[in-house]
């Protein structure tokens, strides 16, 4: 079998063709992760400013907890002094 400039040219002309179909294919598919990829950063930075949020409100819950249970205590001990001292008769 002989090889003739044509066959030559096609074949070269097939082998380009299925590199730039594949080029082309390699292409989109980059742009389509990158797009996905922007998308996910952009959901991570999101969910991350949510997270600081909750956690600088948990953050003064925790204190007003802690304000309201001192609080609380220095009442019942105030309380319990109170009624000690109305037993023993030294209240005025």
């Amino acid at each position: 079998m002989e090889l003739n400039a044509e066959m030559v040219l096609g074949a070269i002309s097939a082998l380009g063709g299925a590199i730039v179909y594949l080029w082309r294919s390699q292409v989109v598919s980059t742009s389509k992760t990158e797009t996905k990829l922007e998308r996910c950063e952009d959901g991570h930075r999101e969910s991350h400013a949510k997270m600081m949020e909750i956690t600088d409100k948990l953050g003064e819950l925790r204190g007003r907890q802690a304000g309201i249970t001192d609080l609380a205590e220095s009442v019942l001990k105030t309380v319990a002094e109170v009624v000690v001292k109305a037993q023993r008769g030294e209240l005025t």
